[in-house]
């Protein structure tokens, strides 16, 4: 069973999308890496809603973070990312 998602607003909510159209992985040569900087930007040339430079950067990060923690759950004791407490 899936754990739920957070709510998101109608921003939000389109990133997210954007981020599993565009991604949130590519193949390389051993395994899935994170989008590169010229895969996202070509996405956002074509894409009506993705307009701001940092847009492009948060997709770029979101694809870093999704590989890490995809990697990090591999581990037995790994806890979801929702259930921890990370320090601010």
């Amino acid at each position: 069973m899936d754990p739920p998602l957070p709510e998101l607003s109608e921003y939000q909510s389109m990133i997210w999308r954007a981020f599993l159209e565009v991604g949130p992985a590519m193949p390389g040569s051993m395994d899935e890496v994170p989008l590169s900087w010229a895969e996202v930007d070509a996405f956002a040339r074509n894409s009506p809603e993705i307009t701001d430079a940092w847009e492009v950067q948060a997709l770029v990060r979101m694809s870093q973070e999704y590989l890490s923690e995809r990697r990090r759950g591999t581990e037995a004791l790994t806890k979801a990312p929702m259930e921890r407490e990370e320090a601010v």
